[in-house]
């Protein structure tokens, strides 16, 4: 008789891991969305805890879920909008990048056409992909849309899943998944606050700098010094290596040393680095080079959505990592403890 309970719950299992299998390849196209919406819901749960306090559960996730999309609607909008009207500046700058750069010709050290050569396959680039955000609209808002109902619905019923999942789960794996559980908060709330923050900080020490220095795109430029603190290392450096060509091309060698020994330790480093490694250190126990790893990585393969999903993997591997190494010491510490006879 138990043997045939057994075989029955086995077999239960095993149809139970097709469907969702066979789901997850049918709605894989969806998954990104579904995953992020998810992740996002997890930084907005507090918000939607205390606004429960006076709504119903259903009308508090819908209000925080809008909320949260019209601010991150009117940001894009807003950043976008400036970015275009500011772009004659903007492509100015780079002109003169090109033109001085063309005029060096070819030496030991740098050829100037090559570096050209690389700048307009960038901006090549850059135009292909709006060309391509631009015919993928209708795409784009579908998975607005797919994203907007994981949220809500993860704010609606994802405590309640979760408490589910841990009531399900034997006594031992519950400390596990509570582990796991712990850093994945954590990482996403350092994600999406801290980096928010640091790019708000960076933007609003870059865009005084920038217009008394007189660059002729200061909005411009303090946009993208704040979007660079997304990327870390890699987007302050790229932010950094424009304006010190820029001042190259121009012939400021007071602006290259302004740019090298202010503008990067101040409004680059500083919130990219210093404040960013603080503010995340109080929150997860990952080193900042294997989230930078993560962050990277996740962009190399998946694209922009690289950027939230890439360090949700990563705490994923370190907390899974941890967890195993403190069952091995478990295994271990009662092998060797004596036997009583």
């Amino acid at each position: 008789m138990p043997d045939s309970k057994l075989r029955y719950d086995l077999l239960t299992i095993i149809i139970l891991f097709l469907i969702l299998s066979m789901v997850f390849i049918i709605y894989f196209p969806l998954a990104a969305a579904i995953v992020l919406g998810m992740t996002l819901a997890i930084v907005l749960q507090p918000f939607n805890q205390k606004l429960c306090e006076r709504l119903s559960p259903a009308k508090s996730a819908a209000m925080i879920t809008l909320l949260a999309f019209l601010l991150i609607g009117f940001a894009l909008v807003f950043m976008v909008n400036l970015l275009i009207s500011a772009s004659g500046s903007l492509f100015t700058m780079v002109q003169s990048i090109n033109t001085w750069l063309i005029s060096l010709g070819t030496s030991p050290l740098i050829s100037g056409y090559q570096v050209a050569n690389v700048i307009n396959s960038i901006m090549l680039v850059i135009k292909s992909t709006i060309q391509s955000v631009l015919n993928g609209i209708p795409e784009i808002l579908f998975g607005a849309f797919i994203l907007f109902l994981s949220v809500y619905l993860f704010l609606l019923k994802g405590p309640a899943i979760f408490r589910q999942i841990i009531d399900a789960l034997p006594g031992q794996l519950t400390g596990s998944v509570g582990k796991i559980t712990g850093m994945v908060v954590n990482t996403m709330y350092a994600i999406y606050i801290v980096s928010v923050e640091v790019a708000i900080l960076a933007f609003v020490l870059a865009l005084p700098l920038f217009y008394f220095l007189g660059y002729p795109a200061y909005l411009p430029l303090s946009i993208m010094s704040g979007l660079s603190m997304f990327i870390p290392l890699f987007g302050p450096l790229v932010v950094m290596v424009f304006l010190f060509l820029y001042n190259l091309s121009t012939g400021n060698i007071t602006g290259v040393l302004i740019a090298l020994f202010i503008i990067y330790p101040v409004v680059l480093w500083i919130p990219g680095s210093l404040i960013r490694s603080k503010l995340m250190g109080k929150r997860i126990g990952i080193h900042p080079v294997i989230m930078m790893i993560g962050i990277i990585g996740g962009i190399s393969v998946m694209g922009m959505i690289g950027l939230i999903l890439g360090p949700l993997f990563i705490a994923l591997l370190v907390s899974s990592y941890q967890i195993l190494i403190d069952q091995l010491t478990i295994i271990k510490n009662a092998a060797s403890e004596p036997t009583l006879e």
